[in-house]
This record gives structure tokens, C-alpha cells and sequence, in this order.
């Protein structure tokens, strides 16, 4: 796998001493009439209009203006993934509170579990080259419901095509009674742990410990570092439409 997905995969499953080793992972360019982040996701010379690929004659835009770009639509994407990261940890702990367990505990007593929180649009290939179960995000939904009694709406990191440098989709892992959820952000926060430059990862876990470096729900969500980072301006109308559109992807 990528450099970024081994290093996301280390950290989750730190506490568990298992070693994660290379495979491969790629991301395609967008073609016309297909959605996108920043111009860097769309083919050849096509641009992102409002969050389409779309063929414009002539139209160049400047490194400043590419970087101003990502840089708007990354600070914004952080506030969802900071909102959809307490979502989780809320489901995590309502299941916990109503089953014992949490979800997918009792698939894994001999190897990990994982889930991939990712819908159509961010697919990955490959998977970890030791013993591991992987879980469909469809599945897990399905184990949510059940233990929770009523349905429950999907969330999935913002941003669409990968940037080659983090993940652009969540991971749930459980392994025995542990579990961890990761979050991948684009900017520097004093609660996450930076892996590179625009890169830093955000993990919660119901043991963290010194080992693992995953933070507890309660303080981290408590905090005024985390207060202050949700109250970022940011386009809450363009993230909303992201959301809606796969808010029941696995139902489709």
C-alpha cells in the first residue's frame, strides 16, 4: 500500500504489535462531467467549475490562484471531518451503551477488523498483507443499525479524488475489545499527531494510551482546541450538498 495508508494503518493498530508492509494504491483523474475538488483532480486541460470537471478554451489557472484554492477547501473540510469524527465516536458509544460491545467486536477475537469509511469515489485498492478481516462499509452500517434499533445516516471525508499525500476516507478498526476510528487532516492541529506536511491524523480510541497516541472522545471533544477548530468559517452550503449526496450511499 501507499505510504500514507501504511502509515494510517500503523498507528491504528499500534497497540496490537501487528506490522503493516507495502501494496499499492492509485487515484485517477476526472473526466468531463465528473465531480471534483480543485482543478488537480480533472484530466489534461478541463478545470473544477462548482465541483465538475468542465472543458473551459484557453483556461489557465495560476499556481497562486490552485493553491489558494486547496488551501479554502481543505481549512473547510477539516471543520466536516473534526464534525464527522465526534458523529462517530457518538454512534460508537450509543451502540457500546446498548449492545456491551462495540460494532464488529465479536468478528474480531483472533485478527483485526477493519472498515473502510469510503464511498463510490473513494475506492482504494490493495489491503494490509497479514492476518485482518475487512468489513464493507455496508456492512458495518447494517451491524450499526441493528445494535442501535433505528437507521443511521453516513458520513464520509469531503474530498473526492485522492491528493496523493492522506487518505481520503476514515478508518474504523476493532480488534478484541479496541477499537480505534482515524480522521485525516489537512491542517495542523495541537490534538493531532502530524505525519507530513498537510498530512496529520486524528484518531480516537476507547484505550488510548501512550503507545498508540489516540485521544480519548471525552477530553478531545471537550477541549477548547477542538471548540475553537469547528468554529472556522468555512462554505457549510458546499459541504452540505457533499453530504447529502451519500447520506444513505450504502442503501443505494
Amino acid at each position: 500500500m501507499s505510504a500514507f495508508l501504511a502509515r494510517s494503518i500503523l498507528a491504528l493498530i499500534a497497540a496490537v504489535g501487528l506490522v503493516p508492509q507495502s501494496s499499492s494504491f492509485q487515484a485517477e483523474s476526472r473526466r468531463e462531467g465528473e465531480t471534483c475538488n480543485t482543478n488537480s483532480d480533472c484530466a489534461d486541460t478541463l478545470r473544477c467549475e462548482t465541483g465538475i470537471c468542465r472543458g473551459v478554451a484557453g483556461a489557465r489557472q495560476s499556481i497562486t490562484d490552485a493553491l489558494g484554492a486547496e488551501e479554502s477547501f481543505q481549512n473547510g473540510a477539516d471543520v466536516v471531518r473534526l464534525t464527522h469524527l465526534k458523529y462517530y465516536s457518538d454512534l460508537l458509544a450509543e451502540y457500546h451503551g446498548k449492545t456491551g460491545i462495540y460494532p464488529l467486536q465479536d468478528k474480531a477475537a483472533d485478527a483485526p477488523v477493519y472498515v473502510f469509511v469510503a464511498h463510490d469515489w473513494q475506492r482504494a485498492k490493495g489491503s494490509p498483507p497479514y492476518k485482518h478481516v475487512v468489513v464493507s462499509m455496508r456492512d458495518w452500517i447494517n451491524e450499526l443499525e441493528k445494535g442501535l434499533g433505528r437507521p443511521v445516516d453516513e458520513y464520509y471525508d469531503p474530498q473526492y479524488a485522492s491528493d496523493g499525500y492522506k487518505p481520503n476516507f476514515y478508518i474504523y478498526m476493532v480488534y478484541q475489545d479496541t477499537f480505534f476510528f482515524a480522521v485525516h487532516l489537512y491542517q495542523d492541529y495541537p490534538f493531532a499527531k502530524k505525519v507530513a506536511e498537510h498530512y496529520n491524523k486524528l484518531e480516537i480510541s476507547n484505550k488510548p494510551n501512550a503507545q498508540n497516541r489516540a485521544a480519548d472522545p471525552g477530553r478531545l471533544f471537550g477541549s477548547a482546541g477542538f471548540q475553537d477548530a469547528l468554529e472556522v468559517p468555512y462554505k457549510a452550503d458546499f459541504f452540505k450538498e457533499r453530504e447529502e449526496k451519500y447520506l444513505h450511499f450504502t442503501k443505494q
